[in-house]
């Protein structure tokens, strides 16, 4: 240490200071005092000559080089000071399992737009796909290790590890920290375990406690649809009691009504596969394949593959028919309602019905053809003026307008070629015209058109089977 300038010095000059240094140290902590009587022998420390003193003492860690600066800056003598404390340790942190999904729980109505609650529609089912991730685990951590005063490390406590539950149809990831669904379905909690289910069941009805049912896979509802609300799925729906007023739809499969549909008029019954019913009364029912009815069919719009109504005294009462298969009924009409029955092939109907749509474009092409063909000849006439060099704008303008003709052009000649095809399908004769089979009795009148020709039943007119000809049904025996 030098007087003169406070620089350190030479180490036996150092020692001569640790006369007036009291430095106690362990391993939380070291302090130091320095005694006054140190100016005595016109001694000047510097805060790393005090350094270098709890250094040799064993305190080698954590020191407050600014602490020690003051003690010398401010005359902080002849008192003790905390001039190291030993760096604590950090502990790491405990494992996460965050949940990526929300897990089905009480039904909550939609809000609209307008802020109104939509009871009907709620958020009532969790559907995940097949390999959506649905728990993500953040490992536990080591933590950070401290050091004490002396420089000896003290260790961090590591994180607790928490573990992914996979229940039916989940999996861990082989790294494992992610749960992922091994198919399509719903969520639910299997105990501790997050699981998918294939199938869904309700236990109960379907009404404002529930919302709508809207759900990818197979539905089973063990109760009643109430009026104004829905069941859709892509696969098979069955309903053990009844449908009142509402609308039941499977887009890809079957629907099984086994207590009665009343439909009030607006009740709608929809699959891509069969319909399978006991009764139903003034509802829509469109099945891509076998409609099958137990007991009654009263005032119903019906479009279906098939139609199996024949189990004694089923009655098809009322209503519009239309069938593009077999058709087998036990009773049919009844007195002062009309009963219509249409039976045709499908891939007919929907070609006439597209012939419509053709020439109605096909029109609107042919006029928009019109309207651009005197821009062409504009068009040429301003190039072969101007030996072809046409200014930018206007021929970016003519690249356009031939591009657009030419699209136009595209779509009248594959309009007339589907137009062919349609009508050379109509043309074709059918593989098989269906008969329609009444295995009991006519009651009162039905009208019957078998493949665009008629007839009218009267009461008696039955059992028996009408067959096509081209003179019209004709009547012949069952067996």
């Amino acid at each position: 240490m030098n007087a003169e300038d406070g620089q350190p010095v030479k180490e036996d000059a150092r020692h001569k200071l640790a006369n007036y240094l009291e430095i106690k140290v362990s391993p939380e902590r070291a302090t130091l005092a320095l005694k006054a009587n140190h100016l005595l022998e016109k001694l000047t420390p510097t805060a790393e000559d005090l350094a270098w003193a709890l250094n040799q003492a064993g305190a080698v860690n954590g020191l407050d080089l600014d602490l020690l600066g003051r003690v010398l800056s401010e005359k902080l003598f002849d008192r003790t000071h905390i001039v190291a404390q030993a760096v604590a340790p950090v502990p790491g942190e405990d494992a996460v399992i965050e949940t990526l999904v929300r897990i089905n729980g009480e039904a909550k109505p939609v809000v609209l737009s307008d802020g109104r609650a939509d009871y009907r529609n709620v958020d009532n089912i969790r559907q995940v796909a097949a390999g959506e991730v649905l728990q993500r685990k953040h490992p536990a951590t080591e933590g950070k290790p401290g050091c004490d005063v002396q420089g000896k490390p003290i260790p961090a406590k590591p994180g607790t590890d928490a573990a992914l539950k996979p229940g039916i149809n989940t999996k861990i990831s082989d790294d494992g920290n992610t749960l992922v669904s091994t198919r399509g379905g719903y969520l639910f909690m299997q105990g501790e375990a997050l699981g998918v289910g294939e199938d869904f069941q309700l236990q109960g009805d379907v009404n404002f406690k529930t919302g709508n049912i809207l759900y990818h896979g197979d539905v089973l509802i063990q109760g009643n649809v109430a009026d104004g609300f829905s069941v859709e799925a892509d696969g098979n729906i069955v309903i053990e009691g009844s449908v009142d007023g509402a609308v039941v739809i499977s887009r890809e499969g079957s629907v099984t009504i086994k207590g009665a549909l009343f439909g009030h008029g607006h009740a709608e019954i929809r699959a891509g596969k069969d319909i399978d019913l006991q009764a139903a009364q003034d509802a829509k029912i469109f099945a891509g394949g076998c409609l099958a009815v137990a007991k009654e069919l009263r005032l119903c719009e019906v479009r279906c593959g098939s139609l199996k109504a024949n189990a004694p005294n089923c009655h098809v009462l009322g209503g519009a028919l239309v069938i593009y298969g077999e058709t087998l009924l036990a009773q049919v009409g009844g007195e002062g309602v009309r009963t219509e029955i249409r039976v045709g092939d499908k891939a007919h109907e929907e070609a006439r019905a597209e012939l419509g749509g053709i020439a109605s474009r096909l029109e609107q092409l042919k006029q928009l053809a019109s309207a651009l063909e005197p821009r062409l000849k504009q068009f040429k006439t301003t190039a072969d003026r101007m030996h072809g060099h046409l200014p930018v704008r206007m021929a970016a303008d003519l690249k356009a307008t031939v591009t657009r003709y030419a699209e136009t052009q595209k779509g009248m000649r594959g309009l007339a070629e589907e137009e062919k095809r349609l009508r050379d399908l109509l043309a074709s004769p059918l593989e098989k015209r269906w008969p329609v089979v009444i295995t009991e009795k006519v009651i009162d009148s039905a009208h019957v058109k078998l493949y665009g020709k008629h007839v009218d039943l009267a009461a008696g007119d039955a059992p028996g089977q009408w067959l096509w000809t081209e003179e019209g049904p004709l009547k012949a025996s069952l067996g």
